[in-house]
């Protein structure tokens, strides 16, 4: 069984019109306790979830879009900061850093120590969507999205520190 995830955030923002031009930004801060993650096990052959002590998520939205009769576009941005803030063990087989690699073996088995500051995997540092949209008649609308996002950890690199074999 898993314990309750208790969240608590705060935001703060601001938003306007000037003519057509419609703009927001915002910064956000949560802390998670007993955040759920999911975790690698051989035992279970891919995983399971489990609770982890504490974990952050703060960042920064920007965004503005323009509308004319026919015509709409826009931005948006978001820099996310999502991080471990409790220190943690977790399987860390496959990542080269773990007690196993450590202690002179290959790495396939072992844990990882994951420190506060670490970023959680699988969430990426930065995201940009730019939108466009033309109202080509009274029942055919165009639209294209673009959407660009950074690199992010893998699962597995809870502790940011694996790194690939180098080729034989």
């Amino acid at each position: 069984p898993l314990a309750m995830v208790v969240a608590r955030t705060w935001e703060t923002g601001a938003r306007g019109r000037a003519g057509t031009l419609d703009w927001s930004a915002g910064f956000f801060h949560g802390v998670n306790h007993d955040d759920i993650q999911f975790v690698v096990s051989e035992q279970a052959g891919f995983g399971y979830f489990t609770n982890v002590g504490r974990t952050r998520r703060q960042g920064l939205e920007l965004s503005a879009s323009r509308r004319t009769s026919r015509l709409e576009a826009g931005a948006s941005y978001t820099w996310l900061d999502a991080t471990f803030q409790s220190e943690e063990t977790v399987n860390g087989s496959g990542n080269s850093s773990n007690d196993e690699a450590a202690a002179g073996a290959p790495g396939f088995e072992g844990s990882i120590d994951v420190q506060p500051g670490d970023r959680i995997p699988l969430v990426p540092a930065h995201l940009l969507k730019v939108f466009a949209g033309v109202q080509a008649s009274g029942r055919l609308r165009i639209d294209a999205d673009v959407l660009a996002v950074s690199s992010s950890y893998a699962r597995g690199n809870e502790n940011n520190r694996h790194q690939p074999l180098p080729p034989d």
